[in-house]
C-alpha cells in the first residue's frame, strides 16, 4: 500500500459501520506491474488490486466500488481503463466480464533462477481498444521484462504467469 501511495496512486473504499470492506487502486501514471510495465497516456488510467473482505462478499461491492471509481475517472476525463489479471484468477476474469472488459491481449511472463525475465504476447484479439485510441497504450507497447505476478514457481528456478490485459471503454 505504502508503495501505491507513494507513486500517487489512489485508493477508492467502501465503510460499513466505520470499517473498511471493500477497496480498490487506480494509476494515471502508468501500471508497475513487473509482467506488464507501461506508461499510461492522458485519457488512460490502469486499475489494480480490487479486494472485498470475506465476511462481504457475495454482495456486489466489487461491481459497486468499480462503477464509483469509473465515475471518478470520467470526472477526469480518464476513459480507456486497463487491467491486467493472472489467468488463474477466474474469480477476477469472471467480475471483468459481467463489466462489459474487453480482451485486449494474452501474456505469458517467464522468470527463471530469479534473475532473467521477460513477457511474451501470446495473442492479441482484434477490435481492441487499439482501434479507438492511441498506439502507446498498454496493448501496444513492446514489452518490457520482471514478472513478478503471485503464481508458484514450475520449479525451483522457474516461474511462469499467464496473465490477460483487459480494457473497459467507458
Amino acid at each position: 500500500m505504502s508503495d501505491s501511495l507513494r507513486h500517487g496512486d489512489t485508493c477508492v473504499g467502501i465503510k460499513r459501520q466505520g470499517e473498511i470492506v471493500a477497496s480498490s487502486w487506480f494509476s494515471l501514471e502508468g501500471n508497475r506491474s513487473q509482467a506488464y510495465p507501461v506508461k499510461l497516456q492522458p485519457h488512460e488510467a490502469y486499475l489494480y488490486d480490487t479486494y472485498v473482505f470475506e465476511a462481504y462478499r457475495g454482495r456486489h461491492l466489487a461491481e459497486i466500488l468499480r462503477y464509483r471509481t469509473y465515475d471518478i475517472l470520467r470526472a477526469l476525463n480518464r476513459t480507456v481503463l486497463y487491467t491486467l489479471t493472472v489467468c488463474s484468477n477466474t474469480a477476477s476474469l469472471r467480475f471483468k466480464q459481467r463489466l462489459g472488459a474487453r480482451a485486449v491481449f494474452l501474456g505469458l511472463a517467464v522468470e527463471i533462477f530469479g534473475r532473467y525475465h521477460t513477457t511474451f504476447i501470446l495473442r492479441r484479439w482484434p477490435e481492441t481498444p487499439l482501434d479507438e485510441c492511441s498506439r502507446n497504450s498498454p496493448a501496444a507497447a513492446s514489452p518490457i521484462a520482471e514478472p513478478r505476478l503471485s503464481t508458484k514457481p514450475a520449479c525451483g528456478h522457474l516461474r511462469l504467469t499467464l496473465f490477460e490485459a483487459n480494457a473497459h471503454i467507458r
